[in-house]
């Protein structure tokens, strides 16, 4: 069995070998950096490209769409099975979206809140020395006045993409109020095929109680943040 200092030994010629590679290709950042902005020219270059044919596909789903609403009104009207069940998958498919969407941009706006901190608290050390040589004076203030003066007067004063429930400016107590809302809904409306096969099948103790268990985890999550808040 290998020693731990064989490991070890294995784990220092590897990191020298790669400190190796790095000091004989210098370049290698700066083409991985070329590479990249290639790619997303690329990209920008492909959508732009296909913009017509992706505007000629909405336009044609929504034409679709509007002449499927009349029979999906009728359907509905009469009750047909396989309608039913595809408007209650759908409003499954819809609240997952909806949620990870939410608590996404939730996510982000908070992200972005704390990153501002962060940098408050190490603006003083974002400020370069003034005692520099002449060669490199005129560097630091194009340094310091483009860069790093632009991060220490960055500012979080409102939410990236405001919420439902959040304020002007994004906290810790909005986002648990909004995320506590928006987990309440989309659970409820995740329940539309348990409470549709209830409603078909009749009486069902196991699936009531499915279901009951589930609102009122949804109903409670909103009733505790709420509670607590206040």
């Amino acid at each position: 069995m290998p020693s731990v200092g064989s490991f070890a030994l294995l784990s220092s010629f590897g990191m020298a070998s790669a400190a190796a590679a790095a000091a004989a290709n210098p370049l290698e950042p700066v083409t991985d950096v070329i590479d990249a902005a290639l790619g997303a020219v690329q990209d920008v270059s492909g959508y732009v490209l296909g913009s017509p044919r992706t505007a000629a596909d909405i336009i044609i789903w929504v034409i679709e769409f509007g002449r499927g609403i009349p029979g999906l009104a009728k359907a509905v009207f009469q009750g047909d099975t396989a309608t039913q069940d595809k408007l209650c998958n759908f409003a499954v498919f819809a609240a997952a979206s909806v949620f990870v969407v939410y608590a996404s941009l939730a996510a982000l706006n908070l992200f972005l809140l704390v990153a501002c901190s962060v940098k408050n608290g190490v603006a003083k050390y974002l400020v370069l020395p003034n005692n520099l040589p002449a060669p490199l004076s005129t560097l630091r203030d194009l340094v310091q006045k483009q860069l790093l003066d632009r991060i220490i007067g960055w500012k979080v004063n409102s939410t990236f993409i405001r919420l439902d429930g959040q304020g002007k400016s994004p906290s810790l107590a909005s986002v648990a109020s909004s995320m506590s809302a928006a987990i309440s809904a989309c659970m409820l409306l995740s329940c539309a095929p348990a409470v549709l096969s209830l409603m078909r099948g009749g009486a069902n103790k196991g699936e009531a109680e499915a279901i009951a268990w589930t609102v009122g985890t949804a109903l409670g999550i909103q009733y505790l943040v709420n509670k607590v808040a206040d």
